[in-house]
């Protein structure tokens, strides 16, 4: 018996790394090829890990002020040269953003962890604050989608100038890996009997939800009612955990017929213009 459940338990572990982390390895797409205008960016990481991102330029970004800089933190699958297009647009806006790889994702090094994710998106936020002063940018926005919006959560938790952000989006994303991964393993039947192994196999170590109920910045949440990757019961227990956010200063967007990360690809891109005008209002 020791034996089945040793052998299932690094089964369901191996199957729960695949699920949490997908990278992919070379470039799709990249900025230029729509006309828009990037830097490739190199960042040292806290313990040497090497993150690459891309820095994606406003239109006619040498003769017009920005209106802000936004941070994203992509999903779990792919790399920065799919995930980077969810945001192009908001270049036509006047807006800026920077997008990096973790570790172990395109040309960043290492091997993707919770821990090491942890630690990849401190180093992000901190690089892009810096980048912020350093050009004057009115506002900063942090973004997070799909895994990005627990990565991003956590590392607020321990980052010391979290009171610099203008805006947090959290896009379609959950608080407890190990919730998560009991949800997914449930819709496999012949995994079915062993999900409850997650909560052993596991970690929450790096997981944000005992900091959800603290996070105290302006912060708009997103989710799709049809998302069959994280369903929408992780995202609406998010929005009532934020109980430091003044009500005046949070937002859901609960879609009726979204899908997963896809409020600004479709919906007839009505929520293009709703972003831009409570970035342009913050």
């Amino acid at each position: 018996m020791k034996t089945i459940i040793f052998l299932a338990s690094t089964f369901l572990l191996v199957s729960c790394g695949h699920l949490f982390y997908q990278p992919g390895i070379g470039r799709m797409y990249q900025p230029d090829q729509f006309k828009v205008k990037f830097e490739e960016v190199y960042v040292d990481g806290f313990d040497g890990i090497k993150l690459h991102g891309w820095y994606v330029r406003r239109k006619n970004a040498a003769t017009t002020k920005p209106k802000g800089l936004i941070l994203m933190l992509h999903g779990n699958a792919e790399n920065i040269s799919t995930h980077f297009l969810n945001l192009l647009w908001i270049t036509q806006e006047g807006y800026d953003y920077l997008i990096f790889d973790y570790r172990g994702y395109g040309e960043s090094t290492g091997a993707p962890s919770q821990k090491g994710l942890y630690q990849d998106a401190l180093t992000a936020l901190d690089y892009s604050l810096n980048l912020a002063h350093k050009e004057k940018y009115p506002k900063f926005i942090a973004y997070g989608q799909s895994l990005g919006g627990n990565v991003l959560l956590k590392a607020l938790q321990g980052f010391d100038r979290t009171s610099q952000i203008d805006l947090v989006v959290l896009d379609s994303t959950f608080l407890s890996y190990k919730w998560i991964g009991f949800d997914k393993l449930t819709d496999f039947w012949f995994l079915y009997p062993l999900s409850p192994l997650a909560f052993v196999v596991v970690t929450d170590e790096f997981a944000p939800k005992d900091y959800v109920y603290k996070l105290d910045r302006p912060t708009l949440y997103i989710h799709g009612e049809k998302d069959k990757v994280v369903p929408v019961k992780f995202g609406r227990e998010i929005f009532s955990k934020l109980k430091s956010v003044p009500e005046n200063k949070k937002w859901s967007w609960f879609i009726p017929d979204g899908q997963h990360i896809d409020v600004f690809s479709a919906h007839d891109k009505i929520y293009r213009k709703q972003f831009v005008e409570l970035l342009n209002n913050l």
